[in-house]
């Protein structure tokens, strides 16, 4: 017996306050209500009056019916109730709980880019430099680019594609040029967005000003789960001099980078600087460095963030490579 009485008890202690156990006995006990209404039986009288059960009987049917329905309804809007509601208040509270500690303004920036729509999953960065044979002072660099870019929102959003290459300094040795780029779903690659040059399509050109040229595009890119990887390619060409930068900074956040320099050691010297990858005042060092037949590779263990940059100086071998300036602390 007490047994019985403190096993009720118990029940009805985690029913009294569990608002998920009510909320579903409230929502099965409509539907039973919805089934006996549903199936009123022929002859039951409630009244005295025959009007008021004529009323009654034809009403229970449409009653009944809607209190099957209800339920159905409720338990659909319950779930995207809370997945909607869950979904905000994780976006909403979880750059504060990262970045309690710091100021309000660097939170602000943090939640940016955890909110950002576009992730860069991979980057390839690939430099071939070679000494021009007529002007020793100046190399001809030729620039590929290559990425990966997901679509992280639940909507399609529209990508702007732009590759921009300043225009040259010494254009009596050589003028900066685009030589193609292109962008396309990895899922259909037969069906790429655009491609330039495009002999079917002269429209697309290049747009230049008095500082450097480009190219622009916008690309609409649907959301994971149908064809969210999209790959795009650039390369350019340029004449620089001897010892001068290349530098390539982030307007995205990138998962994976790697850097590739093709050069003829015997004759040149490359000074990397990625402030990003070796942070100060920690012992570890967030690039790997793996040499390869005509130049060398660095693969990046550490994302890249919008703002993060790396700078390139290559200079002939032997020479004093003075280390880069650090363009992310000006």
């Amino acid at each position: 017996m007490k047994a019985a009485t403190g096993l009720r008890c118990t029940v009805d202690f985690w029913i009294y306050h569990n608002a998920a156990v009510k909320f579903w006995i409230g929502v099965l006990c409509v539907f039973l209500v919805g089934c006996y209404l549903s199936g009123w039986p022929e002859g039951l009288a409630l009244s005295p009056w025959r009007w008021l059960n004529e009323v009654l009987k034809r009403s229970s049917h449409e009653i009944g019916m809607a209190f099957i329905v209800a339920p159905i309804i409720a338990i659909i809007v319950d779930r995207a109730a809370k997945k909607e509601l869950l979904t905000e208040f994780a976006e909403d509270i979880s750059s504060h709980i990262i970045g309690r500690l710091l100021p309000v303004n660097l939170r602000e920036y943090i939640s940016e880019i955890m909110q950002s729509a576009f992730v860069r999953t991979r980057l390839d960065l690939e430099y071939d430099v070679k000494i021009l044979p007529d002007r020793t002072d100046f190399l001809k660099v030729q620039t590929r680019i290559e990425y990966e870019l997901e679509n992280k929102s639940d909507t399609p959003r529209d990508y702007c594609f732009k590759y921009e290459v300043e225009k040259s300094f010494y254009p009596e040795v050589g003028e900066a040029k685009i030589i193609d780029c292109s962008g396309e779903c990895q899922i259909n690659p037969k069906n790429p967005h655009f491609h330039y040059p495009d002999p079917n399509d002269t429209s697309r050109n290049l747009q230049s000003n008095d500082d450097s040229i480009w190219i622009e595009e916008t690309v609409s890119l649907i959301p994971p789960g149908k064809c969210s990887r999209y790959l795009f390619m650039m390369r350019s060409e340029e004449c620089i001099r001897l010892g001068s930068l290349l530098p390539f900074f982030a307007s995205w956040p990138i998962v994976r980078t790697s850097l590739t320099i093709y050069y003829d050691p015997a004759q040149l010297r490359v000074a990397l600087d990625a402030p990003f990858a070796k942070p100060v005042g920690e012992k570890r060092n967030y690039m790997d460095k793996v040499p390869l037949a005509g130049g060398e590779r660095w693969t990046f263990t550490r994302p890249m963030l919008p703002g993060h940059g790396l700078n390139v100086r290559i200079s002939k071998n032997g020479s004093a490579a003075k280390r880069p300036a650090d363009a992310t602390e000006t």
